[in-house]
């Protein structure tokens, strides 16, 4: 075999290494995700009231405060939509609602409507798009967002490749608990030099710092 013909092998065979191990990544989440949608069955989401519970009677009161621009009314009957809660399961219609209550500023129809691009559910798979609301919810402490948020910028998925944000927002999910964020930040650790390292680690301690402060000040 020639040295070009070597060279051509080898990264056909990087490729598809890179390629499995993305795709294994991705399937943590996917797994992560599922366990917070089974977790919402009983749990309430981050910033509104158990849509789970009495689903029909709720629906009722749903619908006239989400016409007239509640946001956590919205998000929830877009997640009422998109789980088939006292409704048929109806994805887009939970990407309209889900849209209403992002684009008001609720952290969890950011982070859903997010989800929606970055699969391609009911809307066109849009990296670009996931990231920017992603981001908008991860900015707010959404834990999953900023864990995707991490993934995406550690696999140049709607943003260019940047370990240091990757680190930041895994670092951030992991403070939060999540528990894939830990494993996910020391695989970006692998693939970062020392200077990277210090780098994110400051954005981080600077990120909790704001937030803290912010929180304090809603507080009062």
């Amino acid at each position: 075999m020639s040295n070009t013909m070597t060279k051509v092998f080898f990264k056909l065979i990087l490729a598809v290494v890179l390629l499995a191990v993305g795709a294994g990544a991705r399937a943590g989440l996917q797994e992560e995700l599922h366990s917070h949608h089974e977790g919402h069955k009983k749990d309430a989401p981050a910033h509104c009231e158990d849509p789970a519970a009495g689903a029909e009677v709720k629906l009722k009161e749903l619908r006239p405060l989400a016409a007239n621009g509640d946001a956590c009314a919205q998000f929830d009957l877009g997640f009422m939509y998109d789980r088939g809660l006292g409704v048929p399961q109806d994805y887009k219609e939970a990407a309209s609602w889900y849209r209403k209550a992002a684009e008001q500023g609720n952290a969890s129809a950011q982070f859903y409507l997010g989800q929606m691009y970055d699969i391609g559910n009911s809307v066109p798979q849009d990296y670009q798009e996931a990231a920017l609301w992603y981001r908008k919810a991860a900015e707010q402490g959404e834990t999953l967002a900023q864990l995707y948020l991490g993934f995406l910028y550690d696999h140049g998925q709607g943003v260019a490749v940047d370990l240091v944000q990757a680190y930041k927002w895994y670092s951030l999910a992991a403070a939060a608990g999540n528990d894939i964020a830990p494993q996910s930040k020391k695989t970006a650790e692998a693939k970062m030099v020392p200077k990277e390292i210090k780098e994110a680690q400051a954005l981080t301690d600077e990120w909790l710092a704001q937030h803290k402060v912010m929180h304090s000040m809603m507080k009062h």
